[in-house]
């Protein structure tokens, strides 16, 4: 609601400044996402090599995380093994066929049975193969913290120009749930860029930002421009960085104004399987491609997200760069993240997780006996910090009664933890 005084079009321009993105993002109750500034697209490149889901057993060093470049050596080894396998395979076969002829099974097997036994026997795999040696935790998280997951949307900073293309929009079938709002007022683009993104995630917000999209539901574009704008919490957080960067104050729709140099921003995120275009000044969420792997026309290869909307981001710098008139272009990528902190606590919950369950199993196979001061004390703070509706982790009942094993994952998911509380 407008306070006395306000005036709707006092909209100030913002710097494209992570840090004051970052803030931004912070105060909207975007807690766990972060801003990264791109110096080049290859930035993106370990994101996209990243794309299979982070999985405890990955954290857990129990598999080897592998990127699409790991998999692509590993196909090539197997390529060269497969003839050996398949005589192998054949062997095999021949032998069971043999042995099944030659001997006649009176014993009925108990399904039930079979599978608990192979169900024990899995678990029993698992905890053997906690923290393998051969799985550096440098290169591991390396990896895990550069996942496709970790990219929630892009924001792209250009010079508009006077030829910019404002009919980029074609109708489609746009989902009803995708947030998009048209920008009615002047320097409002670098919050719709960071609201563009954030109201298309799963992610806990600000009580007033999330009442933003949930008031505006049934709203066409240019009404939600106009919530935003009449949203005094949201104006409040984008004027408290006001500074004259760029330009002074002037009107995006006016045609006296368009030759002078003006900037704009704008986002990409992909939603239900699309990669789409936010841009406040088109009528529309402009539709890039579905990255759909198994559509005929993704057989390239290029379906991951973040590759299209690299290769647009590169195409519009080609394309504003030629337009006539434009003596000097300046452009700026940002990319919102998951915040490497947050992920960083998430992986050491992990780890604390089953060190203080190999702590309970050690005092009840030493029973009578008590940790020292410290260890009690680490106990305790572990149990308060430690999500136990992680699932993959294996429980106390799997954990193994031999005491040396128990100390040795210890010290390691010890290691672990120092690791990455530098």
């Amino acid at each position: 609601m407008q306070q006395d005084g306000d005036k709707l079009h006092e909209w100030c321009l913002i710097e494209s400044n992570p840090c004051i993105f970052y803030d931004m993002l912070q105060r909207m109750g975007a807690k766990v996402l972060s801003v990264e500034d791109v110096y080049d697209l290859d930035y993106f490149d370990d994101y996209i090599n990243n794309k299979d889901e982070v999985t405890v057993d990955h954290v857990l060093s129990i598999e080897e995380y592998k990127s699409e470049t790991d998999k692509l050596v590993q196909c090539d080894t197997n390529i060269k093994k497969e003839e050996k396998q398949q005589l192998l395979q054949k062997k095999e076969e021949y032998t069971k066929e043999e042995e099944q002829n030659g001997t006649k099974d009176d014993v009925q097997d108990n399904p039930q049975e079979n599978h608990q036994a192979n169900t024990k026997e899995t678990k029993k795999n698992k905890i053997d193969m906690l923290y393998k040696d051969s799985i550096y935790i440098e290169t591991k998280y390396n990896k895990l913290l550069k996942n496709e997951r970790y990219v929630y949307g892009i924001i792209f900073l250009f010079n508009i120009g006077k030829d910019y293309d404002r009919n980029k929009y074609v109708e489609h079938d746009v989902p009803d749930d995708l947030f998009f709002a048209k920008q009615v007022i002047p320097n409002a683009c670098a919050t719709q860029a960071i609201l563009s993104i954030i109201l298309n995630k799963n992610i806990e917000l600000h009580e007033q930002i999330q009442n933003i999209k949930t008031f505006s539901i049934g709203f066409d574009s240019s009404m939600k421009g106009l919530t935003l704008s009449n949203c005094f919490f949201l104006r409040n957080i984008h004027n408290s960085y006001k500074r004259q960067i760029y330009i002074d104050e002037i009107n995006i729709y006016d045609d006296a104004e368009k030759n002078k140099d003006l900037f704009h921003f704008v986002s990409y995120i992909e939603y239900q399987n699309n990669v789409y275009l936010l841009d406040g000044l088109q009528e529309g969420p402009v539709l890039i491609k579905n990255c759909d792997s198994k559509r005929e026309d993704n057989k390239n290869g290029l379906t991951n997200w973040i590759t299209i909307a690299k290769t647009h981001i590169k195409k519009e710098m080609e394309k504003l760069s030629s337009q006539e008139g434009q003596n000097e272009n300046r452009f700026n990528v940002l990319a919102i993240i998951k915040d490497k902190s947050h992920i960083i606590k998430e992986y050491m919950n992990i780890h604390k997780i089953i060190r203080e369950r190999v702590y309970a199993k050690l005092l009840t196979i030493n029973e009578g006996e008590t940790l020292n001061e410290e260890i009690d004390k680490e106990i305790n703070e572990e149990s308060d910090e430690c999500n136990y509706d992680v699932q993959g982790i294996p429980s106390y009942d799997d954990l193994p009664d031999d005491v040396n094993i128990l100390n040795n994952i210890i010290e390691k998911a010890t290691i672990e933890i120092d690791y990455l509380k530098k």
